[in-house]
Protein backbone atom coordinates (compact mmCIF):
# COMPACT_ATOMS: atom_id res chain seq x y z
CA UNK A 1 0.00 0.00 0.00
CA UNK A 2 0.88 3.40 -1.10
CA UNK A 3 2.15 5.54 2.37
CA UNK A 4 3.14 8.82 1.62
CA UNK A 5 3.74 11.92 3.89
CA UNK A 6 4.53 15.33 2.76
CA UNK A 7 5.96 17.11 6.06
CA UNK A 8 9.64 17.40 6.00
CA UNK A 9 11.31 15.54 8.24
CA UNK A 10 13.50 18.72 9.54
CA UNK A 11 10.56 20.31 11.64
CA UNK A 12 10.97 16.56 13.24
CA UNK A 13 14.51 16.81 14.45
CA UNK A 14 13.66 20.36 16.09
CA UNK A 15 10.15 19.77 17.47
CA UNK A 16 6.80 17.38 17.39
CA UNK A 17 4.08 18.10 14.86
CA UNK A 18 0.80 17.49 15.14
CA UNK A 19 -0.38 15.77 11.36
CA UNK A 20 0.67 15.43 7.78
CA UNK A 21 0.20 17.52 5.31
CA UNK A 22 -1.28 14.72 3.01
CA UNK A 23 -0.25 12.15 0.31
CA UNK A 24 0.64 15.69 -2.30
CA UNK A 25 4.23 15.23 -2.69
CA UNK A 26 4.65 12.47 -5.09
CA UNK A 27 4.10 14.99 -7.35
CA UNK A 28 3.96 19.13 -7.32
CA UNK A 29 0.66 19.57 -6.22
CA UNK A 30 -1.46 21.05 -9.54
CA UNK A 31 -3.11 24.12 -7.12
CA UNK A 32 0.39 24.82 -5.34
CA UNK A 33 2.14 24.63 -9.01
CA UNK A 34 -0.30 27.15 -9.76
CA UNK A 35 -0.25 29.15 -7.19
CA UNK A 36 3.53 29.43 -7.09
CA UNK A 37 4.15 30.57 -10.10
CA UNK A 38 1.11 32.96 -9.98
CA UNK A 39 3.05 34.26 -6.74
CA UNK A 40 6.79 34.25 -8.53
CA UNK A 41 5.03 35.97 -11.42
CA UNK A 42 3.22 38.71 -9.93
CA UNK A 43 5.46 41.81 -8.50
CA UNK A 44 5.29 42.38 -4.85
CA UNK A 45 4.24 45.88 -3.00
CA UNK A 46 7.81 45.92 -2.05
CA UNK A 47 8.76 46.01 -5.42
CA UNK A 48 6.15 48.67 -6.83
CA UNK A 49 8.23 52.05 -6.78
CA UNK A 50 6.76 54.78 -4.99
CA UNK A 51 4.60 57.68 -7.05
CA UNK A 52 6.28 60.73 -5.95
CA UNK A 53 4.30 64.38 -5.68
CA UNK A 54 5.88 65.55 -9.10
CA UNK A 55 4.86 61.98 -10.65
CA UNK A 56 8.44 60.30 -10.55
CA UNK A 57 9.41 56.99 -9.69
CA UNK A 58 11.11 56.15 -7.14
CA UNK A 59 12.67 52.47 -7.66
CA UNK A 60 11.65 50.08 -4.29
CA UNK A 61 14.42 47.32 -3.39
CA UNK A 62 14.27 44.12 -5.18
CA UNK A 63 13.35 40.72 -3.54
CA UNK A 64 16.81 40.14 -3.72
CA UNK A 65 17.93 43.25 -1.10
CA UNK A 66 14.43 43.06 0.71
CA UNK A 67 14.79 40.00 3.81
CA UNK A 68 12.29 37.60 3.77
CA UNK A 69 10.41 38.69 0.68
CA UNK A 70 11.09 34.95 -1.24
CA UNK A 71 9.92 33.19 2.02
CA UNK A 72 6.32 35.47 2.43
CA UNK A 73 5.73 34.80 -0.70
CA UNK A 74 6.18 31.11 -0.68
CA UNK A 75 4.37 30.94 2.68
CA UNK A 76 1.48 32.56 1.59
CA UNK A 77 1.73 29.77 -1.32
CA UNK A 78 2.29 26.59 1.05
CA UNK A 79 -0.94 28.48 3.48
CA UNK A 80 -3.36 28.44 0.36
CA UNK A 81 -2.29 24.72 -0.74
CA UNK A 82 -2.87 23.83 3.53
CA UNK A 83 -6.26 24.78 3.12
CA UNK A 84 -7.40 23.38 0.03
CA UNK A 85 -6.40 20.52 1.57
CA UNK A 86 -8.26 21.10 4.32
CA UNK A 87 -11.18 21.84 2.04
CA UNK A 88 -11.14 18.61 0.78
CA UNK A 89 -11.32 17.04 3.86
CA UNK A 90 -7.66 15.84 4.09
CA UNK A 91 -6.09 16.22 8.06
CA UNK A 92 -3.77 19.17 7.92
CA UNK A 93 -1.78 20.77 10.63
CA UNK A 94 -2.95 24.45 11.64
CA UNK A 95 -1.05 27.16 10.27
CA UNK A 96 -0.48 28.50 13.70
CA UNK A 97 1.66 25.42 14.69
CA UNK A 98 4.02 25.54 12.57
CA UNK A 99 7.09 28.35 13.60
CA UNK A 100 8.49 30.59 11.13
CA UNK A 101 11.94 29.10 10.62
CA UNK A 102 10.11 26.04 9.70
CA UNK A 103 8.78 26.99 6.45
CA UNK A 104 11.30 26.71 4.45
CA UNK A 105 11.45 23.26 5.00
CA UNK A 106 8.05 22.72 4.44
CA UNK A 107 8.63 24.25 1.35
CA UNK A 108 11.60 22.42 0.28
CA UNK A 109 9.67 18.85 1.05
CA UNK A 110 6.56 20.43 -0.69
CA UNK A 111 8.22 21.33 -4.04
CA UNK A 112 11.60 20.05 -3.19
CA UNK A 113 13.88 17.78 -5.63
CA UNK A 114 12.73 14.31 -5.96
CA UNK A 115 15.21 11.35 -5.29
CA UNK A 116 14.21 7.53 -5.40
CA UNK A 117 15.95 4.67 -3.07
CA UNK A 118 14.81 1.47 -4.64
CA UNK A 119 14.38 -1.22 -2.30
CA UNK A 120 13.92 -4.04 -4.53
CA UNK A 121 17.72 -6.08 -3.71
CA UNK A 122 16.58 -8.16 -0.93
CA UNK A 123 17.12 -11.03 -3.12
CA UNK A 124 20.48 -10.19 -3.66
CA UNK A 125 21.90 -9.93 -0.37
CA UNK A 126 22.04 -11.97 2.30
CA UNK A 127 20.83 -11.47 5.83
CA UNK A 128 23.47 -9.59 7.61
CA UNK A 129 23.64 -7.24 4.23
CA UNK A 130 20.25 -6.45 4.26
CA UNK A 131 19.99 -5.64 8.50
CA UNK A 132 23.31 -3.11 7.22
CA UNK A 133 21.04 -1.67 4.25
CA UNK A 134 18.68 -1.00 7.25
CA UNK A 135 20.41 0.95 9.22
CA UNK A 136 22.18 2.71 6.31
CA UNK A 137 18.52 3.96 4.95
CA UNK A 138 17.98 5.18 8.49
CA UNK A 139 21.17 7.10 8.20
CA UNK A 140 20.19 8.52 5.14
CA UNK A 141 16.75 9.81 6.63
CA UNK A 142 18.53 11.44 9.35
CA UNK A 143 20.93 13.00 7.10
CA UNK A 144 18.23 14.25 4.91
CA UNK A 145 16.13 15.35 7.48
CA UNK A 146 19.04 17.66 8.99
CA UNK A 147 19.98 19.03 5.89
CA UNK A 148 18.58 22.62 5.40
CA UNK A 149 16.89 21.90 1.37
CA UNK A 150 16.29 18.30 2.16
CA UNK A 151 14.90 15.62 -1.12
CA UNK A 152 11.72 14.43 -1.36
CA UNK A 153 12.92 10.85 -0.61
CA UNK A 154 10.88 8.02 -2.14
CA UNK A 155 11.44 4.34 -1.04
CA UNK A 156 10.61 2.44 -4.03
CA UNK A 157 9.72 -1.52 -4.26
CA UNK A 158 9.35 -1.86 -0.68
CA UNK A 159 8.74 -5.61 0.93
CA UNK A 160 7.65 -5.40 4.57
CA UNK A 161 8.07 -9.57 4.12
CA UNK A 162 11.73 -9.50 3.58
CA UNK A 163 14.31 -8.58 6.61
CA UNK A 164 15.62 -5.02 5.29
CA UNK A 165 11.75 -3.36 5.79
CA UNK A 166 11.41 -5.52 8.70
CA UNK A 167 14.45 -4.30 10.73
CA UNK A 168 13.87 -0.53 9.41
CA UNK A 169 10.00 -1.10 11.09
CA UNK A 170 12.37 -1.93 14.30
CA UNK A 171 14.62 0.81 13.82
CA UNK A 172 12.11 3.77 13.10
CA UNK A 173 9.15 2.49 14.99
CA UNK A 174 7.13 5.49 13.71
CA UNK A 175 6.90 5.03 10.29
CA UNK A 176 3.58 3.48 9.99
CA UNK A 177 2.37 6.76 12.13
CA UNK A 178 -0.02 9.20 9.39
CA UNK A 179 2.63 12.27 10.26
CA UNK A 180 5.90 10.84 10.10
CA UNK A 181 7.21 11.75 7.14
CA UNK A 182 9.18 8.68 5.35
CA UNK A 183 7.30 8.33 1.61
CA UNK A 184 7.87 4.52 1.23
CA UNK A 185 5.72 2.17 -1.58
CA UNK A 186 5.54 -1.19 -2.81
CA UNK A 187 5.36 0.46 -5.96
CA UNK A 188 7.47 1.18 -8.42
CA UNK A 189 9.15 4.39 -9.46
CA UNK A 190 8.46 3.55 -13.43
CA UNK A 191 4.33 4.18 -11.61
CA UNK A 192 5.13 7.32 -10.19
CA UNK A 193 7.22 9.11 -12.30
CA UNK A 194 7.75 9.96 -15.90
CA UNK A 195 10.48 7.04 -17.62
CA UNK A 196 12.33 10.41 -19.30
CA UNK A 197 12.86 12.01 -15.80
CA UNK A 198 14.34 8.84 -14.22
CA UNK A 199 18.12 8.33 -13.95
CA UNK A 200 19.61 5.36 -12.37
CA UNK A 201 22.97 6.18 -10.55
CA UNK A 202 24.99 2.76 -10.98
CA UNK A 203 28.87 2.81 -11.08
CA UNK A 204 29.13 -0.09 -13.67
CA UNK A 205 27.20 2.47 -16.48
CA UNK A 206 29.88 4.68 -18.86
CA UNK A 207 27.89 7.45 -18.49
CA UNK A 208 29.80 9.91 -16.22
CA UNK A 209 27.43 12.80 -14.49
CA UNK A 210 28.44 15.89 -15.67
CA UNK A 211 26.35 18.24 -13.41
CA UNK A 212 23.22 17.34 -11.24
CA UNK A 213 19.42 18.24 -13.06
CA UNK A 214 16.30 19.50 -11.04
CA UNK A 215 14.02 18.23 -13.19
CA UNK A 216 15.55 14.80 -13.16
CA UNK A 217 14.83 11.56 -10.61
CA UNK A 218 17.77 10.27 -9.51
CA UNK A 219 17.82 6.63 -8.48
CA UNK A 220 19.83 5.05 -5.77
CA UNK A 221 20.08 1.12 -4.88
CA UNK A 222 19.95 0.03 -2.01
CA UNK A 223 22.47 -2.64 -1.82
CA UNK A 224 24.82 -3.40 0.15
CA UNK A 225 26.98 -6.40 -1.37
CA UNK A 226 30.62 -7.17 -0.24
CA UNK A 227 30.40 -10.33 -1.42
CA UNK A 228 30.28 -9.60 -5.39
CA UNK A 229 30.52 -6.98 -7.59
CA UNK A 230 27.45 -7.73 -9.55
CA UNK A 231 26.17 -5.22 -11.95
CA UNK A 232 23.01 -5.67 -10.45
CA UNK A 233 21.70 -2.03 -10.85
CA UNK A 234 22.80 -1.80 -14.58
CA UNK A 235 21.14 -4.52 -15.93
CA UNK A 236 17.67 -3.35 -14.06
CA UNK A 237 18.50 -0.04 -15.77
CA UNK A 238 18.54 -1.74 -19.22
CA UNK A 239 15.81 -3.85 -18.67
CA UNK A 240 13.12 -0.74 -17.82
CA UNK A 241 14.80 1.42 -20.31
CA UNK A 242 16.06 3.93 -18.11
CA UNK A 243 18.67 6.41 -18.63
CA UNK A 244 21.58 5.27 -16.58
CA UNK A 245 25.02 7.98 -15.04
CA UNK A 246 27.41 7.02 -12.72
CA UNK A 247 29.55 9.72 -10.59
CA UNK A 248 32.81 10.94 -12.24
CA UNK A 249 34.79 9.88 -8.92
CA UNK A 250 38.21 8.93 -11.88
CA UNK A 251 38.69 12.77 -12.24
CA UNK A 252 38.98 13.71 -8.76
CA UNK A 253 40.86 10.66 -7.20
CA UNK A 254 41.93 6.93 -7.41
CA UNK A 255 40.62 4.49 -5.15
CA UNK A 256 42.21 2.35 -2.98
CA UNK A 257 40.14 -0.15 -3.00
CA UNK A 258 36.64 -0.72 -4.41
CA UNK A 259 34.35 1.88 -5.57
CA UNK A 260 31.74 1.00 -3.68
CA UNK A 261 29.91 3.89 -1.50
CA UNK A 262 27.43 3.14 1.50
CA UNK A 263 23.61 4.67 0.76
CA UNK A 264 24.24 7.71 3.24
CA UNK A 265 27.80 8.30 1.75
CA UNK A 266 25.22 8.49 -1.32
CA UNK A 267 22.66 10.79 -0.30
CA UNK A 268 25.12 13.41 1.13
CA UNK A 269 26.95 13.49 -2.15
CA UNK A 270 23.65 14.38 -3.82
CA UNK A 271 22.43 16.72 -1.37
CA UNK A 272 25.61 18.44 -1.94
CA UNK A 273 25.15 18.52 -5.67
CA UNK A 274 21.91 19.66 -5.14
CA UNK A 275 22.53 22.90 -3.41
CA UNK A 276 26.28 23.87 -5.23
CA UNK A 277 26.82 21.04 -8.26
CA UNK A 278 30.27 21.16 -7.55
CA UNK A 279 31.85 17.73 -7.41
CA UNK A 280 34.95 18.58 -5.66
CA UNK A 281 32.55 20.06 -2.56
CA UNK A 282 29.97 16.63 -2.90
CA UNK A 283 33.17 14.05 -3.29
CA UNK A 284 34.04 15.47 0.56
CA UNK A 285 31.60 13.00 1.91
CA UNK A 286 33.52 10.36 0.10
CA UNK A 287 36.04 8.80 3.66
CA UNK A 288 39.76 9.48 2.94
CA UNK A 289 40.38 6.36 3.61
CA UNK A 290 38.95 4.52 0.35
CA UNK A 291 40.84 7.25 -1.85
CA UNK A 292 43.96 8.73 -2.91
CA UNK A 293 43.40 11.81 -4.44
CA UNK A 294 45.04 12.78 -7.89
CA UNK A 295 47.59 15.50 -6.28
CA UNK A 296 48.64 12.48 -4.05
CA UNK A 297 48.98 9.35 -6.55
CA UNK A 298 51.32 11.88 -8.89
CA UNK A 299 53.34 12.39 -5.29
CA UNK A 300 53.46 9.06 -4.56
CA UNK A 301 54.41 7.80 -8.15
CA UNK A 302 57.33 10.60 -7.99
CA UNK A 303 58.36 9.35 -4.49
CA UNK A 304 58.34 5.40 -6.49
CA UNK A 305 60.53 6.91 -9.63
CA UNK A 306 62.92 8.35 -7.17
CA UNK A 307 63.54 5.09 -4.89
CA UNK A 308 63.66 3.27 -8.08
CA UNK A 309 66.14 5.80 -9.65
CA UNK A 310 68.33 5.20 -6.25
CA UNK A 311 68.30 1.52 -6.40
CA UNK A 312 69.31 1.23 -10.19
CA UNK A 313 72.17 3.82 -9.07
CA UNK A 314 72.73 1.68 -6.12
CA UNK A 315 73.19 -1.16 -8.00
CA UNK A 316 75.19 -0.27 -10.37
CA UNK A 317 77.63 0.78 -8.29
CA UNK A 318 77.52 -2.06 -6.34
CA UNK A 319 78.50 -3.56 -9.57
CA UNK A 320 81.26 -1.66 -10.73
CA UNK A 321 82.40 -2.16 -7.06
CA UNK A 322 83.05 -5.72 -7.80
CA UNK A 323 84.67 -5.33 -11.40
CA UNK A 324 87.35 -2.96 -9.37
CA UNK A 325 87.73 -5.49 -6.88
CA UNK A 326 87.66 -8.28 -9.46
CA UNK A 327 90.44 -5.98 -11.23
CA UNK A 328 92.77 -6.24 -8.09
CA UNK A 329 92.42 -9.31 -7.41
CA UNK A 330 93.79 -10.66 -11.03
CA UNK A 331 97.41 -8.67 -10.06
CA UNK A 332 98.35 -9.98 -6.97
CA UNK A 333 101.92 -8.46 -7.75
CA UNK A 334 100.73 -4.54 -7.31
CA UNK A 335 100.53 -5.64 -3.43
CA UNK A 336 97.27 -4.65 -0.59
CA UNK A 337 96.88 -0.87 -1.19
CA UNK A 338 99.49 -0.08 -3.81
CA UNK A 339 99.40 0.55 -7.56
Amino acid sequence: MLRTFALTARIFAKTSFPASLGGRHLQQPACGAALWKQYTNLPHSKELPEQKADGSETAKPNSNTTPGFDAEKRRKVLELEIEVMRQEGRKVPSVSTIKPDQWEHLLAMQFGCNLVIDCSYDDYMNDKEMRNTAKQLMLCFALNRSHEEPFNIHHCNANYGKTTMKQLEKHLVQIHQPEFPFNVTDRSYTELFPKERLVYLTPHCKNDLTEFNPDDVYIIGAMVDKSSQEAVSLGKAKKLGLRMARLPLDRYFQFKSGKSLTLDQMVAIMLELKTSNNFEKAFQHVPRRKITTVDEAAAKEQEMREVAKFKFNFNNKRTGDKRNNSKQSSHPKLGKGRY
